[in-house]
């Protein structure tokens, strides 16, 4: 399970950075100010949100696995 968990926070880390970089070079483009606060936001919402799902998906295979033993 050690792995699988590494694996979830890995992939909800990098999500949520590029999401937070997503925010930050759009309004960068549109010549809008953006706050570091609204870009923590950003990266907070989606590394909790993604996170669920992959918790989500771990428990679902973990039973799974256990289903087929």
């Amino acid at each position: 399970m050690g792995s699988a968990t590494a694996a979830a926070m890995s992939f909800s880390s990098t999500y949520a950075i590029g999401r937070a970089a997503c925010m930050y070079l759009y309004h960068r483009s549109k010549g809008e100010p953006i706050s570091k606060d609204q870009i923590k936001l950003a990266y907070q919402q989606a590394f909790t949100t993604v996170k669920q799902v992959a918790d989500r998906q771990q428990l679902s295979k973990a039973s799974s696995k256990k289903d087929c033993e």
